[in-house]
């Protein structure tokens, strides 16, 4: 696990921000201006990673920053609720709050990012990660803003995938086809989230929602957290690689509720490069 070294000042200007952040201003684009992908040009989708907590009083108010995004730009904004960070925020607290939404998957991801370091706090799209600092971790009032500044921008790449229960497994396809000649070296993570979960949450005037809503709730890492090896050097225009696998489910999930998260990722600085979500069938 990576240390994390912050000045006490910036550190503490830091968790004030986030505090203080009690009105989500309006920093979306004026008229909802999206360009929505056709058959000739794909533009890039946008990943939220949410790191939140059932008794984090603050962290529904990520929540609905979220909401406020998708509104706007449907499923070209892809969200991941992944409980992960203080124990104080994170961890079940019988009877109140039974439920534990952690995951190995989810802390190895905060881990490889140096570790959360407040809440509510995410990564869009894991922008502005150069291995250390925190300036890849967002306040949830700047994520609309973050997302507008990529929504118009081309993809290098197209991802078709396909999440099937087959039994008691999940059998996951995709398939990531490269557009415009590409030279790097790129992976390929998928998740397996639930949406719609029904459990406890502390509110921010500190009252407790016992049929509160948790969406997008991470549940397993179909790859390997950080992701899977999927193509380096020159790639050409139009190359395509298919990734398929098979994933157990717990029986405590509603396959109802499942989505697979695809991205790709620019392994020279972690940025999601492309994303999309699809219902598990």
């Amino acid at each position: 696990m990576k240390k994390l070294l912050i000045p006490v000042a910036i550190f503490t200007s830091f968790i004030f921000g986030i505090m203080s952040c009690d009105v989500i201003e309006d920093p979306l684009k004026d008229g909802g201006v999206v360009n929505p992908p056709s058959n000739d040009t794909v533009y890039r989708n946008v990943l939220i990673e949410d790191f939140t907590g059932h008794r984090c009083k603050n962290c529904p108010k990520a929540s609905k920053a979220i909401e406020q995004i998708t509104d706007l730009y449907g499923d070209r904004v892809v969200a991941i609720g992944i409980h992960s960070g203080p124990s104080e925020f994170t961890a079940p607290l019988p009877p109140d709050y039974p439920t534990d939404f952690r995951t190995a998957d989810g802390d190895a991801i905060a881990s490889f990012f140096g570790g959360v370091p407040a809440q509510p706090i995410g990564m869009v799209s894991r922008l502005d990660y150069t291995g250390t600092g925190i300036s890849h971790f967002k306040l949830y009032n700047s994520w609309a803003g973050e997302s507008a500044a990529l929504i118009d921008q081309l993809a290098i790449a197209k991802i078709e995938a396909t999440g099937t229960v087959s039994g008691s497994n999940l059998l996951t396809d995709a398939t990531v086809t490269f557009i415009g000649d590409q030279n790097g070296t790129y992976k390929i993570a998928i998740y397996l989230v639930e949406n719609d979960v029904v459990a406890p949450q502390l509110m921010p005037d500190d009252t407790r929602d016992a049929n509160y809503v948790h969406h997008n709730v991470l549940r397993k890492a179909i790859t390997q957290p950080m992701g899977d090896a999927l193509a380096s050097g020159a790639i050409s225009d139009s190359a395509s690689f298919d990734v398929n696998y098979t994933t157990a489910l717990d029986a405590s999930w509603n396959t109802s509720n499942l989505k697979v998260i695809c991205l790709v990722i620019d392994d020279a600085n972690q940025e999601v490069m492309q994303v999309i979500s699809e219902d598990v069938q």
